[in-house]
């Protein structure tokens, strides 16, 4: 169980630290440790003296023995916690978290101890002062922030905090968890856990808190492709005890946007046959026409000249001359049917009648005189 404490006093083999509630306690020595530093600690890290062999004189009772050096410490402590807001104490009090959600690009805030909004930045740690997030509330805020940047396709998302108490900083993660399961999201979250002093550098070196801890820890954060591949505790132990991460799947989403996909792909082929289709109507509705033209009448076809032929002088159009008038037709005469004349009567039809007819005529009179 994490407990936060402040650091009151270092000595050579152990500190003395002050946690939340009021007590003061022994801890072991740590590398970087000074009066002021706030850090936190778990039943392991509490400081035991060994036994000793040596012989503790005694000592004259004394009218009023002195009090325990421990418990005046204690007041004085307590003492320091009632003095005004400038002092050290009402700071640790007043302190703010910080929350980061991304690399590059990132986004981060920081949340006074009511969970309400005090700072937006960027991943350069570029304050937003006109951001419209801040004053509100946490869980009021939370999915506009989550919602705010594209994350990476091939990268599993970080997440990086300020230690609280445990269980809102689980609440915080489930909400997180929540939220990318809702969208969609299919990979790991990856929540790491710092501390203020840390957020404070990251912002002093211009950098998002997120890549700050990965780099200020060495830690080695695998990607989506790697997902399958580590086990949770190779994943659990790339991470050193700073943070921890949670899995989440969401194949029928990705099926679905496969299929979407697909569908997407399908409808461009349509359209592209159609497209295709279509042109090739239109060529063999030209082809078509062409051969129509090629076998109409040559009175129809313009006459064209050869290509190697050399040009001819057309002559001067001449004034069209007046068709000659038609005579209008006469009316037919009835015909009379043939008359039929037996082939054995040769006394009516002869050689003989023909002549003496012929003669008659011939020697007519008015032909003399003509």
């Amino acid at each position: 169980m994490y407990q936060e404490v402040v650091i009151i006093e270092v000595k050579e083999d152990y500190s003395l630290a002050m946690s939340r509630s009021g007590q003061v306690i022994r801890i072991k020595n740590k590398a970087g440790m000074h009066v002021g530093a706030r850090i936190y600690v778990t039943e392991e890290d509490l400081f035991q003296s060994a036994a000793t062999d040596k012989v503790v004189p005694m000592r004259s009772k004394r009218k009023g023995s002195a009090k325990p050096w421990w418990k005046a410490l204690a007041l004085a402590a307590m003492a320091l916690l009632l003095i005004g807001t400038g002092t050290w104490a009402s700071q640790w009090l007043q302190r703010e978290n910080a929350l980061a959600v991304g690399q590059n690009p990132s986004v981060q805030i920081t949340t006074n101890r009511d969970q309400q909004v005090t700072g937006v930045y960027d991943a350069n740690a570029q304050p937003h002062s006109d951001s419209e997030l801040k004053g509100k509330g946490l869980n009021e805020v939370l999915e506009d922030l989550l919602g705010s940047i594209k994350y990476p396709e091939n990268e599993n998302i970080l997440v990086a905090m300020t230690k609280t108490d445990e269980e809102s900083m689980r609440k915080i993660e489930a909400a997180i968890s929540k939220y990318f399961q809702d969208s969609g999201y299919s990979g790991d979250l990856i929540f790491l856990r710092g501390e203020t002093n840390e957020f404070r550098a990251a912002k002093e070196a211009g950098r998002s808190y997120t890549s700050y801890l990965v780099d200020q820890y060495q830690l080695d954060i695998w990607n989506k492709d790697q997902n399958d591949d580590l086990s949770d505790q190779e994943k659990a132990s790339r991470l050193s005890g700073h943070g921890s991460f949670r899995s989440i799947n969401n194949q029928e989403q990705e099926d679905e946007k496969d299929k979407e996909k697909e569908d997407k792909e399908d409808e461009k082929k349509e359209e592209k046959n159609e497209s295709q289709q279509s042109s090739n109507d239109s060529k063999a509705q030209n082809q078509q026409n062409n051969q129509h033209d090629q076998s109409a009448p040559a009175g129809n076809q313009p006459q064209t000249a050869p290509e190697n032929s050399t040009p001819r002088h057309r002559p001067a159009p001449q004034p069209s001359q007046p068709a000659p008038a038609q005579p209008a037709p006469q009316p037919s005469q009835p015909q009379n049917p043939p008359l039929y004349y037996p082939s054995g009567d040769d006394d009516d039809w002869d050689d003989d009648d023909w002549d003496d007819d012929w003669d008659d005529d011939w020697d007519d009179d008015d032909w003399d005189d003509d």
